[in-house]
């Protein structure tokens, strides 16, 4: 399997790609939902906002 596109599939890099953006965003989802286990104004939750 070549990094290029073809006709008749995607290439290795846009496969990789894509499911590097999918476990970004689930990584994203993940940090706000976490963030609500924290008080407010803690080191934690502050940790959370870069």
């Amino acid at each position: 399997m070549g990094l290029k596109n073809t006709a008749d599939r995607y290439g290795s890099l846009s496969i990789a790609m894509h499911w590097l953006m999918l476990l970004l965003i689930i990584a994203v989802y993940a940090a706000i939902e976490c963030r609500e286990f924290f008080p407010k104004g803690s080191d934690p939750r502050n940790a959370f906002k870069a």
